[in-house]
């Protein structure tokens, strides 16, 4: 069987204490995705990266109009005297008022940006093993694989199903392949959390409702006052929101695969032999390729994907996410003030009436409603940024014909 020549880069499916004495590992391409070299990038050159996050524009968002309700209750025993006669009066007062404020004005979050937390480039893969032919040449050997751009395998040789829809990534030093074991994703999901700096709102005045049972008694005279009706001016001061955070995973329907082409994974059998047309990987410069072997150009700067050739090509290097609406909740109370009010008392029966003044509120501070608040819907975006996962670019290289070895035979007159 011919030999494999020197410096050619298959594919080991096994253990790595298994890989064959001829062959040795190529250490160049453990925890690398195997990238076709381009016109203006030549074999053995690094690029990619791990992971990659995104930064979302700056955006704002405004607070939900809202109300409180509050309730202020009187002080008992509080006391006045007439402001017409000699007379004093006394107050028993024993009643609360109740109402709503006025509607919120202000609170808007302050401008800020948010980041998609990062995750993996990784496309889906299998683990494999890259192993290149030692000096002399190498021999195949059963299970050994090859990449083929026809979907019908050579005779003694078959399809690698383990590996079909999927990248080829060189297994971490010194570790095994692995053609069970899913890795990677074609679709991002990102954590996303931030949070804003909230502006004090603030909520128009309101008058309450009308407190009852507040009696009016004449000490001189004896006589009991009408029952007084009034109502107070509330005040809330301005509040500022206890913010929650904003945390979700960002995923959009984006595929996020680098640029592909298909290419077929085939394996040797027990009876096989290298054949014409399958392909191995190059490291080397393309001056040097072996002679019989010849550089594959329909396959420049793309990352190798295992299925059927004629499928074709697809993915991009770099991708963006659509916009994400979000909004906020949030809590906050407010403290407040009571007006002063002025009452008009009457006499029973026929007596006159007289007028005193309240100098004081006379009730406690309001007890203001806690509320759950809310903030306008905003979308977020994420920038465009690359997707390639770390790669080795190397050459694709086609094997045409044996080359050397033959003997010339003449015709001796």
């Amino acid at each position: 069987m011919a030999k494999i020549p020197e410096g050619v880069i298959i594919i080991h499916i096994g253990s790595h204490a298994s890989i064959p004495s001829d062959w040795s590992r190529e250490t160049t391409l453990d925890d690398k995705f195997a990238k076709i070299c381009g016109d203006s990038v030549a074999p053995n050159a690094t690029g990619g990266i791990a992971t990659h996050e995104h930064t979302s524009p700056t955006h704002v968002h405004t607070l939900t109009a809202h109300t409180h309700t509050y309730t202020t209750s009187s002080v008992a025993n509080s006391s006045g005297s007439a402001g017409t006669t000699s007379q004093s009066i006394f107050y028993s007062s024993g009643h609360t008022h109740t109402g709503a404020s006025g509607t919120s004005t202000g609170g808007a979050l302050q401008t800020t940006a948010g980041t998609y937390g990062a995750i993996s480039n990784n496309p889906p893969y299998r683990k494999v093993i890259f192993i290149k032919a030692k000096a002399n040449g190498a021999n195949l050997f059963a299970n050994a694989v090859m990449l083929s751009e026809s979907n019908t395998p050579p005779s003694n040789w078959s399809n690698v199903t383990e590996l079909q829809g999927r990248y080829l990534k060189g297994a971490g030093t010194g570790a095994d392949a692995d053609l069970s074991t899913d890795n990677g994703s074609s679709t991002n999901i990102h954590p996303f959390s931030h949070a804003h700096t909230p502006d004090a709102h603030s909520q128009g005045n309101s008058d309450s409702t009308q407190g009852t049972n507040l009696e009016g008694r004449d000490s001189q005279a004896g006589n009991n006052a009408i029952d007084i009706s009034h109502t107070h001016t509330v005040s809330l001061n301005n509040a500022t929101d206890t913010l929650n955070a904003f945390t979700a995973s960002i995923t959009n329907d984006e595929t996020v695969e680098p640029v592909y082409k298909t290419i077929q994974a085939v394996k040797m059998g027990a009876t096989g032999k290298k054949e014409k047309l399958l392909c191995g990987l190059w490291l080397g410069t393309v001056a040097d390729i072996p002679s019989g072997w010849t550089l594959v150009t329909t396959y420049k700067d793309k990352h190798l994907k295992i299925g059927d050739p004629a499928n074709g090509a697809g993915g991009s290097n770099t991708h963006v996410h659509a916009a994400k609406s979000h909004t906020h909740t949030g809590s906050h109370t407010h403290t407040g003030s009571v007006s002063n009010h002025v009452d008009t008392l009457g006499q029973e029966g026929s007596g006159s009436a007289f007028a005193t003044t309240q100098s004081t509120p006379n009730h406690t501070l309001p007890t203001v409603q806690t509320v759950a608040t809310t903030y306008s819907n905003t979308n977020t975006t994420g920038d465009s940024v690359s997707n390639e996962p770390e790669y080795r670019t190397v050459a694709l290289i086609r094997f045409e014909k044996e080359v050397g070895g033959g003997a010339f035979i003449f015709n001796v007159l």
